[in-house]
């Protein structure tokens, strides 16, 4: 294996506290202190099963 593939591969991988729960939408911290009810989402545990936390789109400027 070569550097640079050794390289792109850990560049890829995802190291997270955050577990999925079977029948929860969302990927939640284990040891968090929920204040929402299980299965709606908590902004303090939860995260999206896709996408990131938080994100929004750059603004679209003349039609880019």
């Amino acid at each position: 294996m070569t550097a640079s593939a050794a390289l792109a591969m850990t560049g890829c991988s995802q190291t997270s506290k955050l577990i999925g729960v079977s029948g929860h939408p969302y990927m939640t911290e284990p040891n968090c202190h929920r204040t929402e009810p299980f299965g709606e989402f908590d902004e303090t545990c939860d995260e999206p099963r896709l996408g990131f936390k938080n994100f929004s789109p750059p603004p679209i400027a003349g039609g880019f």
